[in-house]
C-alpha cells in the first residue's frame, strides 16, 4: 500500500511512480501528487515543496514523469 506523495520530493518522478506500481496493490493520491497535476493549489506548500513540484511539472513536460 502507498499512502500517496510519491512525486514531488526529488528528481526521479517517473521511475518512483513505476517503483509503487510495481509493489502496491493501493495508491492512494497524496496532495503532492495532486498538486503536480493541478487538481490541488500548491500555494499553502511550503517553499521546498513548491520547487519541487514545480521541478516535476517542467520534468513532466519534457516527457519524463
Amino acid at each position: 500500500m502507498c499512502l500517496g506523495d510519491t512525486v514531488g520530493y526529488g528528481p526521479f518522478p517517473r521511475e518512483c511512480l513505476e517503483l509503487v506500481r510495481r509493489r502496491c496493490e493501493v495508491v492512494l493520491q497524496g496532495n503532492h501528487d495532486s498538486g503536480l497535476i493541478g487538481e490541488t493549489s500548491i500555494e499553502d506548500f511550503n517553499h521546498y515543496g513548491v520547487q519541487a513540484i514545480l521541478w516535476s511539472r517542467g520534468a513532466r513536460q519534457r516527457g519524463r514523469p
